[in-house]
């Protein structure tokens, strides 16, 4: 999981393929499941969207930000998709969606850190008025049960959402966590993303999203999103299953 697969440009001395993996193929991740791990032992290949959560704080100071969250609240209106958002993004609210489930998607977009949960540096998210969130928040009896049962996806557009860190036996970070417990999808960028061009990826996802199969969303939300000398288009990581298909609401 440390190398960065979706970034491999294949050359030699005399030819070079025409762009990295990530464009080359519709390229996804996968994590292996654990001897103790309830998770799926392999990425599923149908992923439903009927309830799905947002959390966008008010308070970050991102423009695109607030778009996205316009444009999710749309994007559910059209297919049909409950609205199972807490009622705001402050860190108590929060807690008490994912205690209490509800959601079969769960989209966060804001500013992302990277910080220490239990002694292990991996990337947390920042909620309203600074508070944060990170991966063992979903080790509650609520959570377990509900990620258990109903499989969710998660795009966590916030900087270093990605990241993963090494702990004494074991992989820490969000997708290590939410996977082993069994979430169906995770997306989230593996460094620092820009407002504009994160926006475009999340935007060209999700308008993809219906219409094609996961591996060929995140290609089509790549091209979207790519910009001379801004690297946030290949910042994403994506566990899922490439071929999987996405059915949303009643579209």
């Amino acid at each position: 999981p440390a190398i960065p697969w979706e970034l491999v440009w294949p050359y030699a001395a005399d030819w070079e393929d025409d762009s990295p993996w990530c464009l080359s193929f519709c390229l996804t991740r996968w994590l292996r499941r654990g001897e103790h791990t309830v998770g799926c032992s392999a990425p599923p290949a149908a992923v439903t969207v009927n309830a799905l959560a947002c959390v966008t704080p008010t308070d970050s100071g991102l423009t695109f930000t607030q778009r996205e969250q316009e444009f999710l609240a749309t994007w559910r209106t059209t297919h049909g998709v409950t609205d199972a958002g807490p009622a705001g993004s402050y860190a108590s609210a929060v807690h008490a969606l994912i205690d209490e489930g509800g959601y079969d998607w769960l989209h966060v977009a804001g500013h992302g850190r990277v910080g220490a949960a239990l002694g292990v540096r991996q990337g947390m998210l920042v909620l309203q008025d600074g508070g944060t969130l990170d991966a063992d928040a979903f080790l509650g009896r609520g959570a377990l049960r509900h990620l258990g049962r109903q499989h969710p996806g998660f795009f966590f557009n916030a900087c270093h959402g990605g990241r993963q860190g090494w702990g004494l036996t074991y992989l820490a970070g969000w997708a290590p966590r939410l996977l082993e417990l069994g979430a169906s999808v995770v997306v989230a960028p593996l460094w620092t993303v820009g407002d504009e061009q994160a926006f475009a990826f999340a935007t060209a996802f999700y308008n993809s999203m219906g219409a094609a199969n996961i591996g060929a969303a995140v290609r089509d939300a790549r091209l979207a999103a790519r910009r001379a000398g801004d690297p946030t288009w290949l910042a994403y990581s994506v566990y899922a299953h490439p071929l999987a298909a996405v059915a949303a609401g009643s579209a």
